[in-house]
């Protein structure tokens, strides 16, 4: 498929952020039938194990990647809220990156999920150690202006050695966060190299319990909080859209923290289950898919897509002695990106109760009409 110019393309379609995600994902999976061969560049040993803090920053090589939080916030007052912050960068040969910002805020109180999200043609500076981006809109119509929501603030995502920095605003709603990380970075699959099959290999690694301190503001009134934060980053030359997922961050009071994977392909054909735990003193164990079971006991159908997710879940790790129940705390967490990354998954804050207490966030991709890259 041949790709336009960027310049020309913007003036034909008037800068459609979802024509322009669909030329970008083209012509990251491939799809014709008779795809050109690529070659394939030798890798040295070295270069299949995540080296930190080095690997925080962007990857020039990478054709998919993100940076991810999701995070538990308390106020003076006891009013408690979640949120999940993703930046997702994808990388075409020849053309200047694209930098996405996908944004929600729980209001545990008022039963509310509000969400936004963003979309920066060029990509955002970068310092030269970790990442430091900023992701706005100006006037409508210009390279960084979504449809619909073209405000003048300004999105930010900064962070390095697990000392990091975030603010987002949307719709009555805005927090102004810093994070610091409690546990040493786990890196999954044990060098943080993930095999996904057929959608390919990534890199992957977390830090699963940071410490945060900060602002949300609602309604035009500013509050301290507290709260406790999972951060994801995950890069490579795959093709997440071909695979669906149910992915569990949960963090038990006991300090251990719990990150499970539950992966499937088209008509949620199962592919691959892992998962890492992350115990109080920071020691990393690899679960493979004999070690843990993820059973949903009861589902939600959107009032706005018509998708239907499964809606609670019963984990069990045998040999850690664990046997929660998973609870979301808003049923309606349903994320609708089709204006950026052209899909739908539902992401929600959810508390963990049984052998052991705590709270997590559970996301849901594949449920739609469009198994694409959320986190």
């Amino acid at each position: 498929m041949k790709i336009p110019s960027f310049g020309n393309y913007f003036r034909t379609i008037l800068f459609s952020v979802s024509a322009i995600l669909t030329l970008i994902w083209a012509a990251c999976s491939s799809s014709s039938p008779t795809p050109t061969p690529t070659p394939t560049p030798t890798v040295s040993p070295a270069a299949l194990t995540v080296v930190l803090p080095a690997d925080d920053a962007p990857h020039a090589d990478a054709n998919t990647e993100w940076w991810y939080y999701n995070g538990h916030l308390t106020d003076a007052a006891g009013s408690k809220y979640g949120f999940h912050y993703a930046i997702f960068r994808v990388t075409v040969p020849g053309f200047p990156p694209v930098d996405i910002g996908q944004a929600a805020i729980s209001d545990v109180q008022k039963g509310a999920y509000l969400q936004g999200q963003r979309l920066a043609i060029g990509g955002t500076p970068t310092s030269s150690q970790g990442f430091d981006f900023y992701v706005g809109n100006s006037i409508s119509g210009s390279p960084g202006a979504v449809p619909g929501n073209a405000s003048s603030d300004v999105w930010s995502m900064a962070g390095y050695g697990g000392s990091d920095t975030l603010a987002a605003t949307l719709p009555g709603y805005a927090f102004n966060l810093a994070l610091a990380s409690e546990k040493a970075p786990a890196l999954h699959g044990g060098t943080g190299l993930v095999d996904f099959g057929v959608a390919g290999k990534s890199y992957y690694y977390s830090r699963t319990r940071m410490d945060v301190t900060g602002s949300i503001t609602v309604g035009g009134k500013e509050s301290k909080v507290t709260g406790l934060a999972w951060f994801d980053h995950q890069w490579g030359n795959f093709q997440p859209q071909d695979v669906g997922w149910d992915w569990f961050a949960l963090q038990l009071d006991d300090g251990t923290d719990v990150m499970l994977s539950v992966l499937f392909g088209p008509n949620h054909k199962p592919l691959y289950n892992y998962g890492t735990v992350v115990t109080k003193d920071g020691q990393r164990q690899d679960l493979t898919a004999d070690h843990f079971r993820v059973q949903s006991t009861g589902s939600w159908t959107s009032p706005t897509t018509g998708i239907a997710y499964p809606s609670g879940w019963q984990v069990a790790i045998p040999k850690l002695g664990v046997d929660v129940a998973v609870t979301p705390l808003l049923l309606a967490s349903e994320f609708d990106a089709r204006q950026t990354t052209q899909n739908v998954y539902w992401e929600g804050d959810v508390a963990v109760s049984g052998t052991h207490t705590g709270v997590g966030y559970v996301e849901l991709t594949g449920y739609g009409a469009t198994t694409a890259a959320t986190r």
